[in-house]
């Protein structure tokens, strides 16, 4: 869980520098609020597949049916996979690296904040849940419930599938295939059970509708409340250079 936090972290930094970088010319920067008001309206919709995952998981995981279908198991045991990170920073960095290629629906800055957000509000409860529900691993290892791969992948797949659905459809659903496949490759590897990845699933993709839900309405009181002091005189300048970095403030008497 550490190290998909940290991943998660790293990643959020690296689109606040995109964004930095993107405002960034030669000779002039453009001197307008970075926090204009976003529209976004959450729909009942969105979250009936989250709910129904995690209700399946926790009922499977409850029944006796954990695996929701015949598996026939083997002995083995396997050890964390460091590919499975990768590829989790891979399918979380195309959130920013695409952007002279695709049109994302929000800007880095915002990108970074929900996907701050949703890792918070689907990893932090799924670490809870984990360390409290006491489900044995499939391999007789402990905290198989829910999982923390699952929550994790399909909480990034799901930020990835809202911001580049209106635009780039191979981009917006392959974040949910590397997800399932990672989901598949840990039940197949005796680490959990099919309805921990259910309920691992529902989680990441609900804590990252919450995100959404939540993040905007914050962020537009917030510019509403800076853009009455943002007028002709001040301005909000991001400047780079080999040496730093750094966020300046002009203000002009």
């Amino acid at each position: 869980m550490k190290k998909q936090l940290l991943t998660i972290f790293l990643l959020c930094l690296f689109g606040v520098q995109r964004l930095l970088a993107s405002e960034t010319t030669v000779d002039s920067l453009p001197e307008t609020s970075p926090f204009s008001p976003v529209e976004y309206r959450a729909k009942r919709t969105d979250f009936i597949l989250p709910v129904a995952l995690i209700t399946a998981g926790v009922i499977a995981s409850q029944t006796g049916y954990k695996d929701i279908f015949p598996f026939e198991r083997s002995n083995y045991r396997s050890k964390d996979n460091p590919w499975e990170y990768i590829f989790l920073g891979g399918i979380a960095s195309s959130l920013f690296v695409f952007d002279h290629y695709v049109k994302a629906d929000h800007k880095p800055f915002d990108r970074s904040m929900l996907l701050l957000g949703s890792a918070g509000l689907s990893i932090i409860p799924a670490y809870i849940l984990k360390e409290n529900y006491g489900e044995q691993r499939p391999d007789g290892g402990e905290k198989s419930f829910p999982s923390g791969h699952a929550t994790t992948f399909f909480m990034v797949a799901h930020v990835l599938y809202k911001e580049f659905k209106n635009d780039n459809s191979w981009l917006a659903y392959g974040g949910y295939a590397i997800a399932a496949g990672i989901t598949g490759s840990r039940i197949i590897q005796n680490k959990h059970w099919i309805c921990d990845g259910l309920a691992g699933a529902g989680i990441g993709i609900l804590g990252t509708e919450l995100a959404y839900w939540l993040y905007f309405p914050v962020r537009n009181f917030i510019a509403a409340k800076i853009s009455p002091v943002w007028g002709e005189n001040t301005s909000f300048v991001p400047e780079i250079n080999p040496q730093a970095l750094c966020l300046n403030l002009k203000i002009r008497f």
